[in-house]
């Protein structure tokens, strides 16, 4: 058992280099080889997202919503925010801050909110 661990870490480190590559084959619309992929996927890939320190996020795309309200898709890569918290952020020289109204994790077009955001999330804010 020892021997499969080794390679399954040193499967790891060599993905996190780009040194190894998953080739796979399939088709998501028949949904053939999708499990046997996201299986894969999650044994060779690893996460590490510090809850405990400050909020830090990235945003990924910016919409707007059928009534106007803007949306502020990000990805939250350390600590953990709450409804009405406030955001800053740069912009030309000066820090922004905006309270967050909601938070929407959606799934296509459909969305739940939800009250607490923590570090490794996709979500949206209005």
């Amino acid at each position: 058992m020892a021997s499969v661990e080794k390679a399954t870490h040193s499967y790891v480190f060599l993905y996190q280099q780009n040194r190894l590559f998953t080739c796979c084959s399939g088709s998501a619309l028949q949904d053939t080889g999708v499990l046997e992929f996201s299986e894969k996927l999650d044994l060779l890939t690893e996460t590490s997202f510090s809850k405990s320190e400050e909020f830090s996020g990235t945003v990924y795309k910016i919409r707007h919503d059928d009534k106007g309200i803007r949306i502020t898709f990000i990805k939250a890569l350390a600590g953990n925010l709450t409804v009405k918290d406030n955001i800053f952020y740069p912009y030309r020289e000066k820090s922004i801050t905006e309270k967050i109204n909601e938070f929407r994790i959606y799934n296509a077009e459909q969305y739940q909110t939800k009250d607490t955001i923590c570090a490794g999330d996709l979500f949206a804010v209005t």
